[in-house]
């Protein structure tokens, strides 16, 4: 399974610069910050500390899990899943963690599996996430936001937000109730109330008219 993480990048400061490092470069746009971008060192520069008050210190990738948490350390850093469109992984890149800055603010989901035990014995009496290894690594990827922030709308919300269009006092074994039908949207809805207008189903899944 999957959870939620944040990618965090931490600066070190190293007694020399080493090809491989790597180093992270801000564009501005007017005042602001815009975009982030990390770069992997490809040779030692002659001047090295000119090129340190340039570019800032090198920095180390990290995964972090709830209460700050280290869930993956730079060397477990790691192979990425590509999801429906192979059952391969491959070693992560940097266009890979450059969009996972800029276009995810950091938020990345690491594979693994929840355990918890009952012994007060033992070393983690709750729950706990640990990361699979495949190779000492960690496996990687994007967060599908889609699947975790469905929204129902519901009675409620039509009836808070929408214009009621036309009501049609109605009747059932029950006794006596109002049909609204409520405009949300570009999208009419069928809401029911007493003849008090209290809602009869608040939390119900609102139901659209369909068109003609």
């Amino acid at each position: 399974m999957f959870i939620l993480a944040e990618l965090v990048l931490k600066s070190y400061k190293p007694t020399k610069l080493e090809p491989g490092m790597w180093f992270v470069q801000k564009f501005q746009t007017g005042t602001k910050w815009e975009h982030s971008e990390v770069f992997v060192l490809d040779k030692v520069p002659q001047d090295e500390q000119d090129f340190i008050n340039r570019n800032g210190y090198p920095v180390h990738p990290y995964i972090i899990g709830e209460d700050d948490e280290i869930l993956a350390e730079p060397e477990e850093i790691g192979w990425w899943d590509e999801g429906e469109e192979t059952d391969e992984y491959r070693d992560i890149t940097i266009n890979d963690i450059n969009l996972i800055i800029n276009d995810f603010d950091g938020e990345i989901v690491i594979e693994g599996e929840w355990f918890g035990y009952d012994d007060d014995e033992c070393q983690y009496p709750e729950d706990k996430f640990f990361p699979t290894l495949y190779a000492d690594k960690v496996v990687l990827s994007f967060p599908e936001y889609e699947d975790e922030w469905e929204e129902v709308l519901t009675d409620a919300d039509v009836w808070e937000y929408g214009e009621i269009i036309n009501t049609t006092p109605q009747s059932d074994e029950k006794g006596p109730f109002l049909e609204h039908w409520v405009k949300l949207d570009e999208e009419y809805y069928i809401v029911l109330t007493d003849p008090d207008n209290q809602l009869l189903h608040p939390d119900t899944e609102a139901v659209i008219i369909p068109e003609d």
